[in-house]
């Protein structure tokens, strides 16, 4: 799923957002996980590798053809008190699915981050787990985003 997780990057970029270097400059991370065994196995393995000490948005990535799939929020799965937002979205060889849940994923984040169509910039820190179709955890990849202070770290912490 590389090219759907360059794309919905692609995206956050779209609305100003910038590498950066280290989890350290970022003001929260965002965690893929594509689902590549049991939705709440793959969750609970993402989590564990999630670093403390920063807020969280997990975008969870389920596998399918067909784009009017129906899949379970995966929030529910998430007890983690720092992932503050859980979304769901639909790919297919390595692309994301054209589809009302992925809409409804990116209008989610869009309104958790206070995004509408003007640019705002804020910091985060891309997590992302890359399994093969077995479920073999190939590598744990870290991209660095980043956008302006100010405006996630007052959302983070009064959106829930």
């Amino acid at each position: 799923c590389d090219t759907a997780i360059c794309d919905f990057v692609a995206k956050l970029e779209s609305i100003g957002h910038t590498e950066v270097n280290s989890p350290e400059e970022s003001d929260y991370f965002l965690v893929f996980c594509p689902v590549a065994s049991r939705v709440g196995t793959d969750v609970s393995e993402a989590l564990e590798k999630l670093p403390g000490g920063k807020p969280a948005i997990m975008v969870v990535m389920h596998h399918t053809f067909n784009p009017k799939q129906v899949v379970a929020n995966s929030r529910r799965l998430v007890d983690n008190p720092n992932v503050f937002l859980t979304v769901d979205c639909l790919f297919h060889y390595g692309k994301l699915l054209t589809c009302n849940r992925n809409d409804t994923a990116w209008f989610d984040l869009q309104k958790y981050l206070g995004v509408s169509d003007s640019q705002v910039r804020t910091r985060f820190t891309v997590l992302v787990q890359l399994r093969n179709p077995c479920g073999v955890t190939h590598c744990l990849r870290w991209l660095f985003l980043a956008c302006g202070v100010r405006m996630v770290r007052a959302r983070v912490r009064t959106s829930v």
